[in-house]
This record gives C-alpha cells, sequence and structure tokens, in this order.
C-alpha cells in the first residue's frame, strides 16, 4: 500500500499517481484524467481513511457512486484491495479510470457497473455473489444523498458485510448547510441523511451485535458492524427500539 502525499493545498499523490481535490461548481471543475484525477471532497474528508488502514484489514471494497472516478482510483490505489466494485446511476462511464483499471492490470479484481440504482436489490446482490463471496470489509455510499435510496442500501448491503467491517456514509450533514434552509433548494421536502444516522444509533443501543458503533464526522459517518448474522431482508426500523408515547420522527 502507498502513502498518501500532499503536493499542495488541493493536490495529492498516492503511489504517483496524482489526484486533484475540485469542490468548485460543475461548471469551472475539472474531468478526471489518467494523469490527474478529479476528486470532489475537501482535504479533511481523507483523515478518517487514513485512520481505517492504519486500523484495520480492508481486502473488499464496495463503492456507491463514481462520478469523476478520482475516489475510486484514491480507494485502488491506497487500500490495494483484493476486490473492489463501484457502481453508479449514470449510463456514461469515465474513459480515465476504465483506462486507470486497464494500465494497472487490475481488471481481475476492479470492476464498475454503469447505470445501476444504489437501491436495486435484485442487481447488488448479484454483485455481492459475483465479487463478495467472502464478505465486504469497508463500504462507501457517496452516490444520491437521498434518505430513502441510502437507507434501503444500507438494508440490502449490510447483512453481507464482515463482523467488524465498516459501512460509510458521506456528505450526511447537507440539511444542515445554510443553503438547504432555503424553500428553493433543490433536496427541500425531502427527509434528511441525519434520520439514517439517528436510526442507526438507535439500532446500536438496541443491540450491538449488530452494529458494534457509530463515528460521527462533520462529513460523514462510519458504522462498524456488530458480531449478529442479519438475515437478507434486514431492516433497520426493526432494529431499534422507541418508546410508544416518543416515536421517531424525522427531520
Amino acid at each position: 500500500m502507498s502513502k498518501m502525499i500532499w503536493t499542495g493545498e488541493n493536490t495529492f499523490s498516492v503511489g504517483g499517481q496524482k489526484f486533484f481535490c475540485d469542490t468548485r461548481g460543475p461548471k469551472e471543475r475539472v474531468p478526471s484524467s489518467l494523469e490527474t484525477f478529479t476528486v470532489v471532497k475537501k482535504k479533511n474528508f481523507f483523515e478518517q481513511y487514513i485512520d481505517l488502514r492504519n486500523n484495520n484489514t480492508i481486502d473488499s471494497i464496495l463503492e456507491l457512486g463514481i462520478f469523476y472516478g478520482g475516489s475510486a482510483a484514491f480507494f485502488l490505489e491506497f487500500f490495494d484491495p483484493k476486490a473492489f466494485v463501484a457502481i453508479e446511476k449514470s449510463k456514461e462511464r469515465i474513459g480515465a479510470l476504465d483506462e486507470y483499471i486497464q494500465v494497472n492490470d487490475l481488471a481481475d479484481s476492479a470492476s464498475c457497473y454503469y447505470d445501476m440504482d444504489q437501491a436495486d436489490r435484485g442487481e447488488i446482490e448479484k454483485i455481492v455473489k459475483n465479487h463478495f463471496s467472502s464478505g465486504i470489509d469497508l463500504v462507501i455510499d457517496d452516490a444520491s444523498h437521498d434518505y430513502e435510496l441510502s437507507k434501503k442500501s444500507f438494508e440490502i448491503i449490510f447483512p453481507h458485510m464482515k463482523a467488524g467491517s465498516h459501512y460509510i456514509v458521506e456528505d450526511w450533514s447537507w440539511p444542515h448547510s445554510p443553503a438547504a434552509q432555503n424553500t428553493s433548494h433543490g433536496r427541500n421536502g425531502s427527509p434528511g441523511l441525519t434520520n439514517l444516522l439517528f436510526e442507526a444509533v438507535m439500532a446500536l443501543g438496541t443491540n450491538s451485535q449488530i452494529i458494534e458503533s457509530v463515528c460521527v464526522y462533520p462529513n460523514l459517518f462510519i458504522v462498524k458492524k456488530g458480531e449478529a448474522n442479519l438475515k437478507a431482508d434486514f431492516n433497520i426500523e426493526s432494529s431499534y427500539r422507541v418508546r410508544s408515547d416518543w416515536p421517531f420522527k424525522y427531520i
């Protein structure tokens, strides 16, 4: 595994592969190239991934959301997993990522699926069966940031994860940003990802065999899987208890 080296305020390299953190708007953002991959994340995002690698063995990774392809290339370089799969709703392939996988002879261990909904149970379970027969060490949900879709993904994938593995949901805090308080915001009227975080915490408090811990950071939260063997029809709402006179309310 290669070290992550910051070469500038928004640039870094891993194993000689260059990356650019570009959080500008879509019109200003630079597309990925084989020479330099664009990662739409701020610098502080990477601290938790460094900590995960330093304290865990991560051989299998499932990423939800490819976007510019930079995160996928980063995970491949940084973790050097034996099995890696990324899925993306868009039909448009990221040529730089395909080229990266080919140039680095990763076709046997890394796969990217496009035109796929993150909540498509049939397709995701097919991916798990074909690529992760021994379970999954790390899942990163950086896809829709939609509560309902992210929740469905969690419920589909979590039973297939190893005990002690980690499920990461990025950008959970978007409902609490200044922009989201405006009624013209694109997600106005939609429940926030904060609800999934709350549900994970309640499941932890109810049965730590299902969820061992939940770590919360400004840009992401990490759910650590417990020892329980979960059925394929796992439902998080059935995994926590709330008092009848104080029902859980979405925000």
